[in-house]
């Protein structure tokens, strides 16, 4: 550095202090005033651009509508899907491996028709089984049958026997008796003879007693092996039916919605096997918003469309708790059809307009533009060739009309086109040559 050359910023005198003097940042003050700035142009743009004008707008062209004492119905409009209201599952009767599929989604079947046959091996060795006990069982009743029948034969032999011994020793008796009593002999031969038809008596007593023991003793064995037999029959009868449940029949007419095997599958009971659903007993199924689900009850009529015919139906369920789903909480409702229509498929769409409410003689306008411009609480009412704004209430409405509540009378016309241009004036021009009717009203003309 030069000699002469001095520094920027002076050096303080010996001991003295460098005093500072400290400043304001600007920065802060300019970003309040911008922020005021800000806030003040904020309240100003909605206050002029909402600020009723009072300069000429003439509306040119225009639709009319004009308030009327009328009756609608207030109806919820919502999608459905047309489903059966009567969906089975055929599930497997017993353990088994499918030997044969006899159908495939979308077949068309009759109640009764077969579906499916299993094959099981074990109830197959179980009716083997079966079989030979009842074979023995039956082979066992007939030997003791003939057994039995032998010994009844035997005793029956016995007792005849000894029917005719004592008929034989009776008549030598009577005899001896005779001889003795003409002297022929003495009386011991009577007593022999006495005690013949004794000793006959015995053994027929006993022939007797053998006979009825035998006959209860055979009856006993008899009805124990005819019972084995009955045990065995019904065996074989319960692996029969065991075996009948592995043909799987429609148990309703309808189409197969769905056939959840396939041949070879070794399946548990109850695996559900096909599904089917009845085409002739429909439902429609459809999810109601929080909105509507509150006006919608069980009973209510209901428009069906499908494609381009209209059909009447009744809402037959209303579910009693809301679900939710990624596309909001929804609460599910069931219509069923009071006219069953034909050549319907199975997961169609159908449109639906239920009447939930009906009101009678109130103040009506038709649907339009000026509704949804206006906010829902204006209007501009024609008067001759000028438009004024009125601020009025609206309340039910369907698809076609809404109810006027207050701030119309029946008889004024209003302007039914867009509002977006001139909302935010008090009054309009609108020439009559520039009315157009809407819905039904009649042209505006001079009178």
């Amino acid at each position: 550095m030069s000699k002469h050359s001095e520094p920027i910023i002076p050096s303080p005198g010996p001991g003295k202090r460098t005093q500072v003097k400290a400043e304001r940042p600007r920065t802060q003050t300019g970003m309040i005033v911008g922020v005021l700035l800000t806030l003040g142009v904020l309240g100003a743009v909605p206050y002029f651009w909402l600020k009723p004008r009072t300069g000429t707008f003439v509306l040119r062209s225009y639709e009319t509508a004009t308030v009327q004492q009328s009756s609608f119905t207030e109806t919820a409009s919502l999608a459905g899907t047309i489903a059966s209201a009567d969906e089975r599952t055929v599930m497997a009767g017993a353990e088994g491996e499918i030997d044969h599929l006899m159908v495939e989604e979308g077949d068309l079947v009759q109640q009764g028709q077969e579906l499916a046959r299993l094959r099981s091996r074990s109830l197959e060795d179980q009716l083997l089984k079966a079989q030979a006990a009842l074979e023995d069982a039956q082979s066992a009743l007939e030997k003791e049958g003939i057994t039995h029948e032998g010994e009844v034969l035997e005793a029956r032999q016995a007792l005849e026997d000894q029917q005719q011994a004592l008929k034989v020793a009776t008549s030598d008796l009577r005899l001896n008796e005779e001889l003795y009593t003409a002297g022929a002999i003495p009386r011991v031969d009577v007593e022999k003879a006495r005690m013949a038809v004794q000793e006959a008596q015995r053994k027929l007593l006993a022939a007797q007693v053998k006979l009825r023991s035998t006959q209860l003793a055979g009856k006993t064995v008899l009805e124990s092996n005819i019972r084995k037999v009955q045990a065995a029959q019904r065996e074989v009868t319960e692996v029969k039916r065991q075996q009948q449940r592995l043909v799987l029949k429609a148990p309703i007419s309808g189409r197969i919605t769905s056939v959840e095997v396939k041949t070879g599958d070794t399946l548990q009971p109850s695996a559900a096997v096909v599904k089917l659903s009845s085409v002739k007993n429909l439902r429609i199924t459809a999810d109601l918003d929080e909105a509507q689900a509150e006006q919608v009850q069980e009973g209510q009529q209901v428009e069906i469309t499908l494609g381009e015919k209209t059909y009447p139906g009744q809402v037959s369920k209303v579910a009693q708790d809301a679900q939710t789903s990624e596309k909001g909480t929804f609460v599910p409702v069931e219509i069923r059809f009071q006219t069953l229509p034909s050549g319907v498929k199975l997961g169609a769409s159908a449109a639906l307009e239920i009447t939930t409410d009906r009101h009678e003689d109130v103040l009506t306008l038709p649907r339009a533009e000026y509704l949804s411009t206006g906010g829902e609480r204006l209007v501009y009412v024609i008067e001759g060739e000028k438009a004024i704004r009125k601020e009025v209430q609206f309340g039910a409405q369907n698809s076609e009309v809404i109810e006027v509540v207050s701030g119309l009378e029946a008889g004024d016309t209003i302007v039914a086109s867009s509002y977006e241009l001139f909302k935010d004036r008090t009054e309009i021009q609108t020439p009559r040559s520039g009315a157009l009717k809407l819905q039904g009203e009649r042209h505006v003309t001079d009178d």
